[in-house]
């Protein structure tokens, strides 16, 4: 992966991804590098931006072998959101009475559709959430600056939907499939999440 296809995540979207990575992994197993800084040198975390500094494809597909690697990206997606409720969840509507006297059929969609807002402004991408009559579409678009979706960032972004979608209905079980993207129209990642809950 090149640095023309990282996201530029602002630093609240880099302090959600890390405090996610920090409590599935630890913040000690993170890759570090030396400084040198008047004259001596110091261990400090990667200088850079969002999900790549905190959880690297290289790094942790040699810490954890490529499917470990993405096992542990969804479990850090998950912490992640527990993570951007506390910090953003009043922000986007998702701690209101207002959001919980909502039924479900309007509630999901609400929330899913805050979680993209969010995204794309705190990742400098351009995400769409398509609504169909029986899946949500979450799709990512390219842009100049991010032109692919790696493998940890997808396990990442299911982890992060799966768990918003279990809070918000109670704990149940929405299944998730990772779609064929088209260059021809610009999406690079793709998910969809069959609408009914499995068991109902």
């Amino acid at each position: 992966m090149n640095l023309q296809s990282a996201p530029q995540c602002t630093g609240l979207m880099t302090n959600i991804v890390l405090e996610g990575v920090e409590e599935i992994i630890g913040r000690d197993v993170l890759p570090k590098t030396d400084t040198a800084e008047g004259g001596s040198v110091e261990s400090v975390y990667i200088p850079a931006s969002g999900f790549d500094v905190c959880l690297s494809e290289q790094w942790a597909a040699a810490q954890y072998g490529e499917r470990g690697a993405q096992g542990v990206a969804f479990r850090c997606g998950e912490a992640s959101f527990r993570c951007f409720i506390r910090k953003q969840g009043a922000d986007y509507g998702l701690t209101s009475l207002s959001f919980r006297l909502m039924n479900s059929r309007q509630r999901l969609p609400f929330g899913l559709q805050q979680l993209t807002v969010f995204a794309a402004k705190n990742c400098g991408v351009k995400i769409d959430l398509v609504d169909t009559d029986t899946h949500w579409l979450w799709q990512v678009h390219s842009t100049p600056s991010v032109t692919q979706w790696n493998e940890l960032r997808s396990a990442y972004t299911q982890g992060l939907l799966r768990e918003y979608l279990g809070w918000a209905s109670g704990g149940r079980f929405f299944v998730f499939d990772r779609m064929p993207v088209n260059p021809e129209n610009g999406v690079i990642f793709q998910l969809s999440i069959l609408k009914q809950p499995l068991g109902n």
